[in-house]
Order: C-alpha cells, then structure tokens, then sequence
C-alpha cells in the first residue's frame, strides 16, 4: 500500500509511507533529481524478506521495539478487517518508532521496484532543529506492476486505506490514488530486490521523512 508508497494523512510515504496519498496532512515529495533511468517495474510475485524489520507489541498500547523477526499478522494496531476497503493487504507490518536525524537526508536513487508487498520497518527524519515530533507508524504496502495498496497507522490512528495506480520516472515514484477518492502526488525513492525507501516532506516544513520498507 511506495513507493505512505502516498497514503492517508501521512501517505505511505513513506508509501510510498508508500507510497501513498490521501492523508488529512498531506506530504509533497522530497527533491530528487533525474540522474537515473526510468524505473522498470517489476511482476514477481510476494517474495522472502532478507532484511529485518523491528517487531511490535500486539497489545492494545503498543510499545515498539527493535527487536528482530517478523510481528504476527494483525500485531500492532492495525486490523486485517481494514482490507475490506480499498483491496488494501490483509497483512500487518511492525509498530515502527520514528527517529530523529540532525543532518541531511540521502538523495533518491531509483531503481528497479519488484511487485510485491512490503512491511515499513525504519523512520528516519532528517530535520535541522532537535525535539521536534516522532511519530510511530505501521505501515503496509503491495505492489503490483502498475498498482498499489496501503494500510497505514500513524500513532495508533488508522489513516484511510488507498490504492491505485503507480508510475516511475528518474529518481520519482508518482502515485495515482483512485480509492477511496483521486489524487496525485509524487514522491523520491530509492529501490532494489529487497527493500523500498520513500523520501516525503511535510507541508510548511522542511523536515523529510525517509520510510524504508522491506519486502517481504
């Protein structure tokens, strides 16, 4: 669900936190330049997962970790009932805490995006003045060669699910939602065979928020 991939308040990114849109606070993509080729995308099917995304409580306050392994599905906040709207996955990803990073973010790279789904398993935001806000998400993504869901949570809140239409240009993902409602936006992102990385910034800040994902 690119890559908030664009999802509800946050995206999905992310997913796209997500990548992907439709969230109350809606984010705008990161600077990214062209540099790279258009990102070919790819059709396999979902896949192992040979990175390692934090775990989370399945109580119903969540504490988040970084404990190693994989959550059980429907851990964290996040309910698999969700999938009823939108064809979002029926999977749930770990309860990620974001982290604070006092310098500048990486620049998106690109690259190949296989189908799939993927789990949200580090936050990252990069900012120039320390204490700002951390919020914790749980976010899900699914990826097929044109098309994308998400199930996002953004501290203990469930945003609205979305999917829709995804395409790759250069260093950019740009996500058409078409569900719940419509809307575009576009977002920087780096990608390979085993992770997803999303850069989105918030409106009226200059805060980017980095949502590495890892497929599963």
């Amino acid at each position: 669900m690119m890559p908030a991939l664009p999802y509800a308040r946050w995206w999905p990114l992310a997913l796209l936190a997500l990548l992907v849109a439709c969230h109350t606070d809606a984010v705008s993509a990161a600077g990214a330049s062209d540099a790279a080729p258009d990102a070919p995308i790819g059709t396999d099917a979902r896949g192992s997962d040979d990175g390692s995304p934090v775990d989370g409580s399945s109580s119903d306050a969540p504490s988040p970790s970084v404990d190693s392994g994989l959550p059980e599905a429907g851990g964290g906040w996040c309910s698999p009932d969700a999938a009823a709207t939108c064809g979002v996955p029926d999977l749930c990803g770990p309860v990620v805490q974001s982290v604070e990073m006092l310098s500048a973010p990486p620049a998106p790279k690109g690259g190949p995006l296989p189908g799939g789904l993927y789990f949200l398993k580090n936050v990252n935001i990069y900012r120039t003045t320390a204490n700002g806000s951390k919020p914790t998400f749980q976010y899900t993504r699914e990826f097929s060669p044109t098309q994308f869901a998400a199930l996002s949570y953004v501290n203990g809140m469930e945003e609205s699910p979305t999917s829709g239409t995804f395409s790759g240009s250069g260093t950019n993902l740009t996500f058409a939602v078409t569900c719940p409602t419509s809307v575009q936006r576009t977002v920087g992102y780096t990608s390979d065979a085993t992770s997803l990385t999303l850069y989105e910034t918030m409106p009226g800040s200059s805060d980017v928020y980095e949502f590495i994902y890892a497929k599963q």
